[in-house]
């Protein structure tokens, strides 16, 4: 679980395992696998700090499990 801050300042306690998006509209909107939504006070660079991952359009490699993005993996896969 990762504590992020409501618009109203109040602590948010999430799964970050359910987050399927983040967007800036300018606010940012974590948008779950659920569909729903909330907007916090943190800047996007500051939640992905918060989830240890590298800072967006940092071209690094996919740090999850050491694994290659889905498109590499899914390279040797053939549809009969």
């Amino acid at each position: 679980m990762i504590q992020l801050t409501r618009l109203d300042g109040t602590p948010l306690y999430i799964n970050e395992h359910n987050i399927q998006w983040i967007e800036v509209m300018p606010d940012t909107i974590i948008t779950f696998i659920g569909g729903a939504r909330v907007i916090v006070r943190e800047k996007l660079h500051d939640v992905y700090n918060i989830l240890q991952l590298p800072p967006p359009g940092s071209h690094q490699p996919n740090s999850i499990n050491n694994q290659a993005p889905l498109s590499e993996n899914m390279s040797n896969v053939s549809i009969s």
